[in-house]
């Protein structure tokens, strides 16, 4: 993402794929960093969005009017989007994938046994409603702030399976 074309001012150009374009669109409002993080430009606004020529994605086109900036910079666009559903949140590590909208993942519970407290994995099929670059919002599961999920193991789970956390 550079700061490109100054014949009409700076605009700022970035990539995105094309299932980005559902959360970027023209007259939206993003912010835009430089020089990592050191210098921060507020509540952009989104001229165009352009399908590259030949290749696959997009462009998106943010006019700017600083001046402190330099055609060529390297910067990073964010917004923030409101999903349409609400949807419970774990890491992308925590689910595999089966395919694009279901996969399962281990949550961790707890029960009494001969010695004391044993921790058992149980296996739970989930339908991811949304995605972003490092969580996935899954359909309601009825998960508390309490629910342990399985972000990472040492070994292969199976349902059932015994655990030490």
């Amino acid at each position: 993402m550079t700061i490109a074309d100054i014949s009409e001012g700076f605009i700022f150009r970035a990539g995105i794929t094309e299932t980005d374009t559902k959360y970027v669109s023209a007259g939206d409002i993003v912010s835009l960093s430089f020089k990592n993080g050191k210098k921060k430009v507020e509540n952009c606004i989104v001229k165009q969005l352009v399908k590259n020529d030949g290749e696959e994605g997009y462009s998106v086109e943010v006019p700017l009017e600083d001046t402190e900036l330099s055609i060529g910079e390297i910067g990073r666009l964010s917004t923030s989007v409101l999903s349409e559903t609400v949807c419970e949140t774990v890491p992308l590590s925590a689910v595999t994938m089966m395919n694009d909208t279901n996969g399962y993942m281990y949550i961790v519970e707890e029960s009494e046994g001969f010695l004391g407290k044993e921790h058992s994995v149980r296996k739970v099929q989930v339908r991811v409603e949304d995605r972003n670059d490092n969580y996935l919002g899954l359909a309601d599961l009825g998960l508390d702030s309490k629910t342990k999920v399985v972000v990472s193991s040492s070994k292969k789970l199976n349902d059932s399976q015994k655990v030490r956390i």
